[in-house]
């Protein structure tokens, strides 16, 4: 299904249909090569502010948000990360774990929205040198994926703590481990693109990939 397709089955007179929906745009257009990170994070900045208008693009107001707020914050900390501008990154996602920490909401729809968050801060953690913290928080979230039945994030998470294993150069076999868990949970969720991306990583790393 085209995206203009899914458009046609929503109100877009509705701030927040029409923000779920800039975003996808954003993001999209983004991965198609279409536009640059700086142009991407104008425009998630632009459909934030239909419904948080106050929004300057780094101070996390207070208030409660959605899981579509959530979710463009988080975009618009990774997109500094991807131009390597760490703090910038940095002081967005400590602010929304912040959030999280103090804002009581249902159990398993904090899991999604906070689990984006911490997944990508400890990727910038780990990016940033902090790799002890970040696999940390790479393995906690793990557990709550597991307790969850969350596989279609857990497997990422598995495959961070392998990375971030390497980094400090523990167990090989321990890391080897974990990636052959990410790499068949992959599969089974059918992420193709992620699955050959761990199978290439192992092969690179440590030779053939026994299936």
């Amino acid at each position: 299904m085209k995206l203009e397709d899914f458009e046609e089955h929503l109100d877009l007179e509705d701030k927040v249909n029409r923000q779920a929906v800039m975003r996808l745009r954003a993001l999209c257009r983004y991965n198609l090569g279409e536009i640059s990170e700086k142009e991407k994070r104008a425009k998630l900045n632009e459909a934030l502010r239909l419904t948080i208008p106050h929004w300057d693009g780094k101070n996390v107001p207070k208030g409660v948000f959605t899981r579509t707020e959530c979710g463009i914050i988080c975009n618009i900390a990774v997109s500094y990360m991807q131009e390597e501008n760490y703090q910038e990154a940095l002081d967005i996602m400590r602010q929304m774990q912040k959030y999280f920490e103090t804002t009581r909401m249902n159990e398993e729809e904090k899991c999604v929205s906070e689990g984006l968050l911490l997944s990508n801060l400890a990727q910038c953690l780990g990016r940033s040198g902090e790799t002890e913290e970040a696999l940390e928080m790479e393995e906690k979230e793990a557990k709550r994926y597991m307790k969850h039945d969350m596989a279609g994030r857990l497997y990422g998470s598995l495959y961070n703590i392998a990375y971030e294993m390497e980094v400090q150069h523990k167990d090989e076999e321990a890391c080897k481990e974990k990636l052959v868990q990410a790499y068949y949970m992959a599969d089974f969720v059918g992420d193709i693109r992620i699955r050959s991306h761990i199978r290439k990583h192992f092969e690179e790393r440590y030779g053939e990939f026994k299936i």
